[in-house]
């Protein structure tokens, strides 16, 4: 006999209803964004600021349309997800409906061929006693009434049952029918993005065909990400959002200059190294301003510091062979004051000289027995060098006059210093950017080509592949990449990134 499954029934139509209203209210939101203003709409001859405005609207209505887009999906899959469980449910109704009428045709057969028995019964009633007869009659009787009950139970089971599965069968049709509204929808919107793609695309060739200088169109500068991406595996749009972010994809080559701007101990020293090299003059070369945190200096549309630069375009320190510091003047971790003595005393002293800062003999009080010892001359020697550099050593501190110790600061200053103004030299085996560009002359951070592989090279030693985030928080702030500013960045790049792998999305579909 079949089982009713109570609890059960209610639960198709508790899911319509949910989805019924989730459908109108996405639908809602979809048609309010539908009739918003459309502000992405500019004249063909305005200039480079109000361009730049409306090309900036017109990214945020991408953003937001993608991300309802997004939404809408998601929605979609959820909504057919549950629309699959309904018709599922919907078919197991119509099985134990079906079952049901199978059931009430045995039911009523079975009762027939009882009220026949009874029949016959009472014509044997003629021919038999009457208390034979009667009790039979009896029997039969109650087994017909105990048999047309439950011939009505499965009939009101039988209708319910159908009314029910009428009003799922007409939840289903309209939620088919929301769902086409939906994907319309949908449609709507993917036009919209393509509308607003092709008007992004334009102003911003407009803007770049604007632009002079060493400014690369996005054409050019796509392709230039791309075959950095074939070498290294850093993504292209993560590139260009990157370079974007430092320079504007070349626009922004800078305004200062390396002796008011760069690190004076680190970068000053090997600037003129690498603009001889090129055939640069470094005194009117720009670079990028100091941005009134850290220091500037930063050259090219890849904004290479020169200390970072050397290591990937073939500069290398003739003494040490190396493009990064090795062993310094002064190698223990220690405050060096008046009467300390040691090998690192011996090679400050020797150092000061060499730099300038001539450790005058005062009376016989300094004598070449005495190189080891760290003497009042030497002191005052100190005091010259660190005020000569007091943006790098003193400032920090809030001092503008030298101490005459070497502290950390004054330390890192002079190890700096020694490594980074010694000799350097070209070497074409050590130049990784030519290497990959297979140029015949030395790689050049104002190339634009060279800045984009030099890039990559550089991203992918800083992990670009397993963790873009982090890669471009190192790539601008160093060993202070955990610092909030560098979070900033790295948003700004992620941000840049979206919004180019649209444009390349854009034009891999339309096979631009």
């Amino acid at each position: 006999m079949h089982t009713e499954k109570r609890g059960q029934q209610h639960i198709p139509l508790l899911v319509c209803t949910f989805l019924l209203s989730s459908f109108f209210f996405t639908g809602a939101v979809f048609l309010a964004y539908a009739e918003e203003t459309d502000a992405c709409v500019a004249d063909s001859d305005a200039d480079t600021e109000t361009l730049e405005k409306v090309l900036a609207i017109c990214e945020q209505k991408i953003f937001e349309t993608e991300t309802l887009l997004e939404n809408q999906v998601e929605e979609k899959t959820r909504a057919q997800h549950n629309i699959v469980l309904i018709d599922r449910e919907v078919q197991s109704l119509l099985l134990n409906m079906q079952l049901n009428r199978h059931a009430i045709v045995e039911l009523q057969t079975e009762i027939s061929d009882i009220r026949r028995a009874i029949a016959h019964a009472q014509e044997i009633l003629k021919t038999r006693s009457a208390e034979d007869a009667a009790e039979l009659v009896i029997l039969l009787e109650q087994q017909v009434i105990f048999l047309e009950k439950k011939q009505q139970e499965q009939e009101t089971m039988q209708r319910q049952q159908q009314i029910f599965a009428e009003q799922v069968q007409r939840y289903l049709e309209e939620k088919q029918v929301i769902l086409a509204h939906q994907s319309s929808l949908e449609q709507d919107i993917e036009d919209r993005i393509n509308v607003y793609s092709n008007r992004s695309a334009s102003i911003r060739g407009h803007i770049f065909g604007l632009r002079g200088g060493a400014a690369i169109s996005f054409e050019q500068a796509l392709e230039y990400a791309k075959q950095a991406s074939r070498t290294t595996g850093v993504r292209p749009a993560f590139l260009l959002g990157l370079i974007k972010n430092e320079s504007d994809l070349g626009h922004n080559i800078g305004s200062g200059t390396y002796r008011a701007d760069m690190h004076p101990t680190r970068d000053q020293p090997l600037f003129p190294v690498i603009t001889k090299l090129l055939g640069y003059n470094p005194e009117t070369t720009p670079v990028s301003a100091n941005p009134g945190f850290g220091w500037g200096g930063a050259m090219g549309p890849a904004q290479f510091i020169p200390s970072t630069w050397v290591c990937y375009g073939g500069l290398i320190n003739t003494e040490t062979n190396t493009c990064l510091p090795t062993d310094g003047v002064i190698r223990r971790d220690r405050r060096m004051v008046v009467g300390s003595t040691g090998d690192d005393v011996r090679r400050l002293r020797s150092f000061l000289n060499h730099n300038g800062f001539t450790v005058s003999e005062n009376g016989g009080t300094d004598t070449d027995d005495a190189e080891s010892i760290y003497t009042p001359a030497l002191g005052k020697a100190i005091v010259a060098f660190q005020e000569r550099y007091k943006k790098r050593i003193l400032e920090q501190y809030n001092r503008t006059r030298g101490t005459g110790e070497v502290g950390p600061a004054t330390r890192n200053a002079i190890n700096q210093l020694n490594f980074y103004g010694g000799s350097w030299e070209y070497r074409p085996n050590r130049d990784l950017v030519r290497r990959v560009t297979k140029s015949d002359k030395p790689s050049d951070p104002w190339n634009p080509r060279d800045a984009f592989f030099a890039s990559a090279l550089y991203l992918r030693n800083l992990g670009a592949e397993r963790d873009e985030c982090r890669a471009a928080r190192r790539y601008y702030a160093g060993e202070n990449w955990e610092s909030r500013i560098a979070l900033n960045y790295c948003r700004a790049v992620v941000s840049n990134a979206r919004m180019f792998e649209r444009d390349i999305d854009f034009l891999r579909r339309n096979n631009l």
